[in-house]
């Protein structure tokens, strides 16, 4: 029995799907399946970038493990590497952005800045804000 390459699985269940950015971060696209599903999908479960990220994770995880060393897969992996660099930069910037912003506003209004850090410790305490979502970047 001949095993099936994983991207094989993908590119043969691949619906429509092309997203692009304009200045104002809006995304358009352009759904085969019923709009009001995906959109719950989108609001309830996952975007499309968390459902692909999910997706090639078991594809590269499924071509290592039956060592496939195809282009694709090499792509694929190229692919992702290059995506959890991205993450982590936006989010070491956002992290950044936020750590300059609370020390300005630590040096224009103190009690503002208080204020703004009880707050937010209440909300961690009281579970409100997740501390411990997980992450894909290795």
């Amino acid at each position: 029995m001949t095993s099936m390459n994983p991207l094989d699985i993908i590119y043969n269940n691949m619906q429509s799907i092309f997203p692009w950015n304009s200045n104002n971060k809006t995304t358009t696209i352009n759904i085969a399946g019923n709009q009001d599903i995906e959109d719950l999908v989108i609001a309830q479960v996952a975007s499309y970038g968390a459902q692909l990220g999910w997706l090639s994770d078991i594809v590269l995880a499924l071509a290592k493990k039956e060592g496939i060393n195809t282009k694709e897969v090499d792509q694929l992996t190229k692919a992702v590497e290059k995506i959890n660099k991205i993450k982590q930069a936006v989010n070491t910037s956002a992290k950044d952005r936020a750590t300059k912003a609370l020390d300005t506003l630590k040096h224009d209004n103190p009690d503002e800045f208080g204020r703004m850090i009880h707050a937010y410790a209440a909300e961690l305490d009281n579970g409100h804000v997740s501390h411990a979502k997980k992450s894909r970047s290795k």
